[in-house]
């Protein structure tokens, strides 16, 4: 039996739009970028925070970092060598991401590995397009109509391509498709099927 890749799942009531969230986290007229790892190096969060100075010379935002490692620390550093120390939020791990992503404007990831990618996928799902870096299986979650691929390393990309979601007049409706096409391919019942598929072939 060939191998069959069945990718993960995501619950679409957990994760949806929360933009009434939003206020938690921003100031009125800030953009809400948002990234959320573990913070090891292979993530590479400290180039999330470069890449959001370069966005903070051109549009009033905020960028607020989920999640904590032994990266967290130079991120900090590099965020106050930057000067963009007073918009950089650390939020502490939480039960609850959904109530962070949901209220997001924009996802941000510039890992250097990944297999697939699920909070990427997870904020697609609550409607928040996404940037990251063209790795591992990160292709298959971020398409062209629901976000934007990056070269690895290529700073200046990732933040022109958040520059040009964040200014697009299609935003809303790049919003909308993100969250159709997350439920679309992912939604549990459908990776449900496939894997009884699988089971199914595999029994014979």
């Amino acid at each position: 039996m060939e191998a069959v890749v069945v990718p993960n799942a995501v619950d679409p009531e957990r994760f949806r739009p929360r933009p009434e969230r939003k206020r938690l986290y921003a100031e009125e007229g800030e953009w809400l970028l948002v990234h959320a790892s573990n913070f090891r190096p292979i993530k590479r969060v400290p180039d999330i925070v470069r890449a959001f100075a370069k966005i903070r010379k051109r549009l009033p935002a905020r960028l607020l970092l989920l999640g904590t490692g032994p990266e967290e620390e130079e991120a900090r550093r590099v965020a106050a060598e930057l000067g963009v120390a007073p918009w950089v939020t650390f939020h502490p791990p939480t039960p609850h991401p959904e109530e962070v992503l949901g209220a997001a404007d924009l996802f941000l990831l510039a890992s250097e590995e990944e297999s697939f990618g699920q909070a990427a996928l997870e904020a697609l799902a609550s409607g928040v397009p996404v940037v990251a870096t063209a790795v591992g299986g990160v292709a298959e979650v971020v398409t062209p109509e629901v976000g934007r691929l990056v070269e690895l390393g290529d700073l200046e990309a990732l933040a022109e391509a958040a520059l040009d979601l964040l200014g697009s007049p299609r935003l809303p409706e790049i919003r909308r498709r993100a969250r159709e096409w997350a439920l679309l391919r992912f939604h549990p019942e459908r990776i449900t099927r496939a894997y009884l598929e699988v089971y199914a072939k595999a029994l014979g």
